[in-house]
């Protein structure tokens, strides 16, 4: 989510909650004190948005350059193209792994390299724009929202030419029941119980 927060402010840096959420979060790690001060320049009029407050405290002029910077770059690059700049010019992966508990640092990790690698698969990459790649974003999303909690994605009517744009779903032998597909892999299948299954 802050990355899809960092894509909106590249094409929208007025929007002042997705631009609250990008300086909060680990790319910036912005204090509450730090924002409070923001907001306050606005509350007071001294800057019509948080996008201007940044312009105006001199501590926070490395953050208003590189997200412009960004957003110049998002006028002309492939989105995976600028991304993959911006996953390396910030250090997304290490800032990110930095901010959570090493438990979590694994998943943390995948979760953002998928979210890049999702800018290279879906339409090939080809996004005629910033806001066309947003846009299937919220589509994917709003269909994972529409799912219960038993129902995952399932590709029907798949012939062998449309296997490698499928999805796989993971569910339990009680969630499948009376669904088809054509290849079901069961894991785990030669494994003793233990007692405590027995």
């Amino acid at each position: 989510s802050d990355l899809s927060a960092l894509l909106h402010v590249l094409l929208t840096p007025t929007d002042q909650l997705q631009l609250a959420q990008v300086l909060k979060s680990p790319i910036y790690q912005l204090s509450d004190e730090d924002l409070m001060t923001l907001m306050l320049m606005v509350r007071q009029g001294q800057a019509p948005t948080l996008w201007d407050a940044l312009a105006i405290d001199s501590r926070f002029e490395v953050i208003r350059t590189q997200i412009s910077s960004w957003r110049r770059l998002s006028e002309t690059l492939p989105v995976h193209d600028l991304l993959d700049h911006i996953f390396s010019e910030a250090a997304i992966r290490v800032k990110y792994a930095q901010a959570v508990s090493p438990l979590e640092k694994d998943q943390v990790i995948s979760n953002l390299d998928a979210y890049l690698l999702l800018a290279l698969n879906v339409d090939g990459g080809r996004y005629p724009s910033l806001s066309r790649f947003i846009r299937e974003l919220r589509l994917l999303s709003a269909g994972e929202e529409q799912e219960t909690p038993d129902e995952g994605e399932y590709f029907e009517g798949a012939d062998s030419s449309d296997i490698e744009n499928s999805r796989v779903r993971v569910m339990t032998i009680h969630a499948a029941k009376g669904l088809e597909a054509k290849f079901v892999i069961l894991l785990h299948a030669n494994a003793k119980p233990t007692q405590h299954e027995e």
